[in-house]
């Protein structure tokens, strides 16, 4: 079955892309300081079209896109946050899936080094989680037909202590494994049209996103006895608008400021 959503910015900033020849610089990405906030439509609005790939200008229209609700990704300098020792080459972090992504952004892309803090709802366990190599979100500069591939992974280990649902079932330890291989295109440039604004250029980003999920349980009632359970494997084909007066996002779930997806 397919699952199609999307994602709407309706308030960012400091794109300064030309009507032709796009091409996304670092200073078009989001600086320390700035906040994006996104309004976002849960429901696809009929006759929704993202066009083909092509070397011709395009006109994209999301004028009859809807704010269900709002969300905001505030980014800060990573030396002011607790778990900065663990990523000294970090110069920028955001906020994904809740806790801080520390990233590094320079003249030739945007790269996350990993993630740290507290996860909540699950027994407000502290985590570390060191990117491996680091994920590639953007390279710089990017233009149309650009294309670069990214393959990373991470681990997350959780004491069976700091958790009492799983000291109650003899559980000694779990580990939180991901593998993702993303495959990026521009594959098309344009026009986009939003409730907040008319016929801006636009530069399209197709990302084709594998995920791999495991576990590894270790149980302490079984002599130390190591589970592995693959909890399942993902595949998500996303477009991501990148324009003027729209600001890119970094990482997975975060996605881009006019965001549509097809699993």
């Amino acid at each position: 079955m397919k699952k199609i959503y999307l994602s709407l910015i309706i308030v960012a900033c400091y794109f300064n892309i030309a009507k032709a020849q796009i091409t996304i610089n670092q200073s078009d990405f989001a600086s320390i300081g700035d906040v994006v906030l996104m309004g976002r439509d849960t429901v696809v609005p009929t006759g929704t079209l993202i066009g083909l790939p092509g070397s011709s200008s395009q006109s994209w229209n999301f004028a009859n896109f809807k704010t269900d609700y709002l969300d905001s990704v505030s980014f800060k300098d990573p030396s002011t946050l607790s778990h900065s020792a663990a990523f000294p080459s970090a110069n920028i972090s955001f906020k994904q899936l809740g806790i801080d992504a520390y990233a590094i952004k320079s003249a030739t892309g945007v790269e996350v080094l990993g993630i740290a803090g507290v996860v909540a709802g699950a027994g407000n366990v502290d985590i570390v989680a060191h990117l491996n190599p680091a994920e590639i979100v953007l390279q710089f500069p990017s233009t149309y037909l650009n294309t670069f591939n990214d393959s990373s992974a991470f681990d997350i280990l959780i004491s069976g202590a700091s958790i009492s649902t799983l000291q109650s079932v003899g559980v000694d330890s779990i580990e939180i494994i991901r593998h993702t291989f993303n495959e990026n295109l521009f594959d098309a440039w344009g026009t986009i049209t939003t409730p907040v604004f008319t016929n801006e250029a636009c530069l399209r980003q197709r990302i084709v996103a594998h995920t791999r999920d495991s576990i590894r349980v270790k149980v302490a009632a079984a002599g130390g006895l190591v589970q592995n359970f693959v909890l399942g494997f993902d595949a998500v084909t996303r477009w991501g608008y990148l324009s003027p007066l729209i600001m890119p996002m970094l990482g997975n779930n975060i996605g881009f400021p006019v965001h549509l997806g097809v699993t």
